[in-house]
């Protein structure tokens, strides 16, 4: 049986977009373009190019689903920030990439220290395009994760209640089969089992691929 860590651990949404090939990041060999906003060492433009920010971030997330490449996304975010620092998805794709590298950290503390950097950058990207379905699903994802990783059971409690929130928000903008399957696991951790299975048939039922040990893990709790 798989830890409830485990389960809800890297869910982070996959979201494809096409790249730009013709597009360029200056000063490609310093280090500071693989740190979000530049380390704080930088400031944005004060006029902003959207549509050049808009092919920055569709480069990042090119190099981040596509090719596996989280230094280089990062540094297209990072673009994408300095030329429009109100495009919500530099601030969301830089929140994934932290996330991710974050699983990577041995340290306890300076990982939950990554993951709150995240969910900072998510939340930021929820403010500037709150319509935006995807975009609650990976902040909700990561207040999930970080609500598995906590021992202080109230603050556990509240984590999760605001993930469920945006879940059950996000379904409503855009009925996702992964946004009712994370929403399982949401209504799982918070020992919800037999609302967690209703979330997980509506999840098969939009034809998303149920992993076999979380639905194993899930029956044995409802003894099916």
């Amino acid at each position: 049986m798989l830890k409830k860590t485990i389960i809800c651990s890297s869910m982070l949404a996959l979201i494809l977009l096409p790249g730009c090939k013709s597009f360029t990041i200056p000063e490609d060999a310093d280090p500071i373009n693989e740190l979000p906003m530049y380390g704080g060492e930088r400031e944005p433009y004060q006029e902003k190019r959207p549509s050049a920010s808009k092919k920055a971030a569709e480069e990042g997330w090119d190099c981040l689903y596509n090719q596996k490449d989280l230094r280089n996304a990062m540094k297209f975010f990072n673009r994408a920030w300095m030329l429009d620092s109100d495009n919500p998805k530099a601030y969301w794709g830089m929140g994934i990439v932290v996330g991710i590298e974050a699983e990577d950290i041995a340290d306890p503390v300076k990982r939950m220290g990554s993951i709150d950097k995240s969910i900072k950058f998510l939340e930021k990207a929820q403010s500037l395009d709150t319509g935006n379905a995807l975009i609650m699903g990976s902040l909700a994802k990561a207040y999930m994760d970080k609500a598995c990783r906590l021992e202080d059971k109230t603050e556990k409690e509240k984590l999760l209640k605001m993930a469920e929130e945006i879940f059950i928000n996000a379904g409503k903008i855009s009925p996702k089969g992964v946004t009712y399957f994370n929403l399982s696991v949401c209504l799982y951790h918070q020992d919800r089992y037999d609302e967690s299975w209703k979330m997980l048939l509506k999840a098969n039922e939009l034809n998303y691929k149920i992993p076999p040990d979380y639905l194993n893990n899930l029956k044995n709790k409802l003894n099916k």
